[in-house]
């Protein structure tokens, strides 16, 4: 896809529908729109047409949902409880 024919809102677009299905707690579709988002910026920002400061908040978005899809291991619980005491 060229660069060129990309309209600048769909990355912005995407990340907010992310958002949406990112407070109803829909990790896969937020994480999707995030990788749009993401995809679609970095063709942009490759074309210098794009916002580095955007890329960096669509990745941002896609680690928060990974984050919020793990699956923690027991250790890693433990782990986690002695780092917040």
């Amino acid at each position: 896809m060229d660069a060129t024919a990309l309209n600048v809102s769909k990355a912005a677009t995407s990340n907010n529908l992310g958002l949406s299905y990112f407070d109803n707690e829909e990790f896969d579709l937020a994480q999707n729109c995030f990788d749009i988002a993401a995809k679609t910026e970095q063709m942009l920002v490759d074309d210098r047409k794009g916002s580095t400061e955007d890329l960096a908040f669509y990745y941002n978005n896609i680690g928060l949902c990974c984050y919020h899809q793990a699956d923690p291991k027991e250790l890693d619980l433990d782990i986690m409880a002695d780092a917040i005491s």
